[in-house]
């Protein structure tokens, strides 16, 4: 089998994983929880969830070794140097930030929290409860795909066959996970995640150059146009489609704000320092005299009305149109977060939402082997 088919297999598992997890999860759910007394109810069932958990985490790491064991042989090399024991990979929940980790009896008490400020919040009883619940499989899913990840993550660190890792998202993800798809790193890093986050590592090997590499944008195309409004937004998904690059448009929305007057703006690439444009975007606003904050796409096609010329120049205007942006590993790209290498992977440090790729958090491998 192929390194693409391993990668298709292993995140397919892993989704069953999660699933099955979240299943099971509902199930004690709905079985043991009062409405009328939540908290003591759901408090007496969380060793049982726990469990649950528990082992899915053990079996997504197990997985994660069978994974890269398989990725390695199939490059014509022995299994993995080293073995990770699968236990050290559960029975806590992985933080999205610098922050520890957190005890799966800890973070389990959240849902019956969600449960009650529903509650206290004037929600009816069923719909508190199903928003407990949504938050018990989110917890839970989210562990699982984290612990698989954290095994792969740890086998590529110490093993110095393998030299790095490209990311991989499911076709229909969010959008702030498509525009790093294809993002190459070292394998000392991890990568920054959401909750009920499925993407995966694909191993680069030594002497094996890189793996087969997504493309934000065929992502994008592949969509049909419901998802794609449904996923990047209605206004954002026309932008793309009408030529902005979807980077800009994605990375646009972490600074996103209304003014008092109730137009959307946004603090993503735009703004000096010591007198220099922060990004591409500000640079081509300040070559049009343009002094304001940097309009949204929904604010431009609101403020343009269906004149196509105007949306077009205003979305060069305010650094949305990017030259030759959708153009792999092309001299003269803009703004060097958008060149590939010459195996096509995007630069780890330059590309993604999240800025620099996150590290790892700093667990001893003594946990993990």
């Amino acid at each position: 089998m192929s390194l693409a088919g391993l990668a298709d297999q292993h995140f397919n598992a892993r989704r069953l994983l999660t699933a099955t997890t979240g299943a099971r999860l509902s199930r004690l759910w709905s079985r043991s929880v009062d409405p009328d007394d939540i908290f003591r109810s759901w408090r007496a069932t969380i060793p049982e969830a726990v469990e649950v958990v528990a082992e899915g985490q053990e079996r997504a790491a197990s997985d994660g070794q069978n994974y890269m064991d398989a990725a390695l042989m199939q490059a014509g090399m022995g299994p993995a140097g080293v073995a990770v024991n699968p236990v050290g990979f559960s029975g806590f929940t992985y933080p999205t930030r610098n922050a520890p980790p957190r005890p799966l009896e800890e973070s389990l008490e959240f849902p019956a929290f969600t449960a009650l400020d529903g509650r206290r919040r004037g929600a009816s009883s069923s719909r508190s409860m199903a928003s407990g619940l949504d938050s018990l499989v989110t917890i839970g899913g989210s562990s699982v795909a984290d612990a698989g990840r954290a095994a792969d993550g740890a086998i590529a660190a110490a093993d110095q066959r393998i030299t790095g890792y490209v990311r991989q998202v499911e076709a229909n993800a969010c959008s702030r996970c498509i525009i790093l798809a294809g993002r190459r790193y070292r394998s000392s890093e991890g990568f920054s995640r959401h909750p009920n986050c499925l993407c995966e590592h694909v191993p680069i090997i030594s002497g094996q150059g890189s793996p087969p590499i997504q493309d934000s944008y065929e992502l994008f195309n592949d969509l049909s146009e419901a998802d794609q409004d449904r996923i990047f937004t209605k206004d954002g998904a026309q932008a793309i489609r009408d030529g902005a690059d979807i980077y800009q448009v994605v990375n646009a929305r972490r600074g996103m704000s209304t003014t008092a007057g109730g137009s959307l703006i946004t603090e993503s690439g735009a703004g000096h320092r010591r007198g220099r444009a922060r990004g591409y975007a500000q640079r081509q606003m300040d070559r049009h005299g343009i002094s304001g904050p940097r309009m949204m796409p929904e604010e431009i096609y609101k403020r343009a009305n269906g004149n196509q010329r105007l949306i077009r120049e205003q979305l060069e205007r305010y650094g949305y149109i990017v030259p030759d942006a959708r153009r792999s590993g092309v001299e003269g790209d803009p703004d060097p977060q958008y060149r590939r290498d010459s195996d096509g992977g995007i630069n780890p440090q330059l590309s993604g939402w999240y800025g620099a790729a996150a590290s790892r958090p700093s667990y001893g491998m003594n946990d993990y082997l």
